[in-house]
């Protein structure tokens, strides 16, 4: 991608990051960024029998980290493992988990917003299309584990949501008409979609919430918040982070 080759960074499983004021610590330990496999914004694949990392916000910590002057290790884990190891500190980064109360009781939110994704909803069967948010009722719906989507549906018990660990399962699950539909954030959806060319997008959608990058509350790193936003704001204003999204159009 554009913004790597300018930094001329290569994201492995642990990436030793220059600061401006100076190169990070290399006897200092790591800090642990837990994240889950979620293309286009979370992409692991093995490479010479090593995990590389990349996706929208893999390549954006990447140059705010550099920015800041850490040293990241991404180590992968299902979505609700990631959240369980904030919760405990022992993981020190989330990136663009949705925002909740819940959430907020042990991992901090950074101020500045990465990006805003829509919800939509994919079907198999053409017979079963979304055109309103009542067209969910009595149909099975795969979700992400753990995951939030929007306050309607959230807190909405009446619906019959199916969990799956990942989302290629919610995909291949929805293939396999094991589920009516499924809801996903678009660009994750429309990649995932690729491999499921029997699938289509609903006219049925819904804005979404601002994704930001968090930390736990149990890690040395909550007494940078302001340096560390400092920094990612700096990427937000110099189109940096436009950048990164567009690479992944």
């Amino acid at each position: 991608m554009r913004l790597l080759q300018a930094f001329k960074m290569v994201i492995c499983v642990c990436a030793s990051l220059a600061s401006p004021m100076g190169m990070a610590d290399d006897t200092s330990d790591p800090y642990v960024v837990a994240v889950n496999h979620a293309p286009p914004y979370r992409i692991i694949r093995a490479d010479d029998g090593r995990a590389a990392y990349s996706g929208i916000y893999i390549d954006i910590a990447t140059a705010w980290a550099e920015r800041a002057g850490l040293k990241l290790k991404f180590v992968e884990v299902p979505f609700s493992r990631a959240l369980a190891m904030m919760e405990a500190g022992t993981a020190d980064i989330m990136l663009g988990p949705n925002r909740t109360p819940e959430r907020e009781t042990y991992m901090i939110y950074l101020p500045t917003p990465i990006d805003e994704e829509p919800k939509i909803f994919v079907v198999a069967d053409p017979a079963k299309t979304v055109r309103t948010y009542a067209d969910l009722s009595g149909r099975t719906i795969g979700v992400l584990d753990n995951s939030v989507y929007f306050d309607q549906f959230d807190a909405d018990d009446a619906l019959t949501k199916v969990p799956a660990t990942d989302y290629d399962t919610v995909f291949k699950m929805l293939s396999a008409d094991r589920f009516c539909v499924a809801i996903g954030p678009e660009r994750l959806a429309r990649y995932k979609m690729r491999a499921h060319p029997d699938l289509s997008v609903s006219p049925y959608r819904v804005a979404g919430r601002p994704s930001y990058f968090a930390v736990s509350r149990k890690s040395d790193l909550a007494n940078e918040l302001d340096r560390l936003d400092m920094h990612l704001r700096s990427l937000v204003e110099s189109g940096a982070i436009d950048t990164v999204l567009s690479d992944y159009q």
